[in-house]
């Protein structure tokens, strides 16, 4: 069973996305795991996951925001970056990206709203 992460402090929102790509693409058998804030991800599995969406604004309560986590993942598990997907409604995120010297392909960008065809897509190249 394929496992995916998602860092996302407003997880309803996402969520109907991210069970439609589930549903329709890959006949429900997609693990989700949320992670609200930065402090609930279990860094010692992250390795477990196939895929991990950030999303780059998290809740102000969180130690690190999508961009820390994303330095973070870079530096200590450069192996995970090409299976990290940045979602945001930010469309100026490109420029945030260079600014902070993050190794992310304009395709590792999923802005919001997410479409779930979008979502099934870089599921399936994690795999």
């Amino acid at each position: 069973m394929m496992k995916v992460l998602i860092i996302e402090n407003e997880t309803q929102t996402v969520q109907v996305a991210f069970n439609a790509a589930n549903t329709i693409f890959f006949e429900g058998k997609i693990q989700y795991s949320y992670a609200t804030k930065s402090q609930d991800v279990q860094w010692s599995q992250i390795n477990q996951f196939s895929c991990i969406f950030v999303d780059i604004s998290l809740a102000m309560r969180s130690d690190l925001d999508g961009i820390g986590i994303i330095t973070k993942i870079q530096n200590e598990y450069p192996a995970l970056l090409s299976r990290i997907a940045i979602i945001t409604g930010h469309h100026k995120i490109s420029e945030a990206i260079k600014e902070n010297g993050l190794k992310i392909e304009p395709t590792q960008i999923i802005l919001k709203p997410l479409k779930y065809t979008e979502l099934a897509n870089f599921i399936k190249s994690c795999e």
